[in-house]
């Protein structure tokens, strides 16, 4: 799911309980954007997609915006089966050179487990098509670790959500 404005007064929100809520901000254009991005929006690329509808529709470049990314599942707590990993690792190979570490850990201590970091996926991603690096911020929150969080996965699924509110001001 994604969200886009130009119109000042419009907020925009997102809920989440363990996925990525993401904010853009295109400074030149005066755009905002709210993007729900778990493993499935990420690994699609959902952040990327916005930024290009954003320029369709406004002019939006990559090198203009300014990102952050809220609470979500980090790093130590997104396990997954092998093959999602692996999936997540073809992906970090079409992406970038660095190293597949960054993004996929098979080092837990479950065989058939990955653990996943949505957040260098994410930012990577974003990087590799122009936003700035220090224009991205990464909260660093993990909603499974973090009590003041709703996470689906800690609560099985029996939990409240998050929320990632923008809206822009008058120039």
């Amino acid at each position: 799911d994604a969200v886009f404005t130009n119109l000042p007064h419009v907020p925009l929100f997102l809920f989440t309980a363990d996925c990525v809520g993401v904010g853009i901000y295109d400074a030149k254009h005066h755009a905002i954007a709210t993007v729900h991005a778990g493993w499935r929006g990420a690994i699609g690329r959902l952040p990327i997609l916005t930024i290009e509808a954003m320029k369709e529709a406004y002019g939006t470049e990559f090198k203009d915006c300014y990102i952050y990314l809220g609470p979500s599942i980090g790093p130590e707590s997104f396990e997954v089966d092998v093959e999602l990993g692996k999936r997540f690792e073809l992906a970090w190979r079409d992406m970038t050179d660095r190293d597949v570490s960054d993004v996929v850990n098979y080092s837990g201590d479950k065989l058939d487990k990955a653990y996943i970091n949505l957040w260098n996926f994410i930012g990577e991603d974003l990087v590799v098509n122009g936003v700035l690096p220090e224009n991205i911020t990464i909260g660093g929150t993990d909603s499974v670790t973090e009590v003041d969080c709703y996470s689906y996965r800690r609560e099985a699924g029996l939990t409240g959500r998050m929320a990632l509110f923008a809206m822009l001001q008058d120039r």
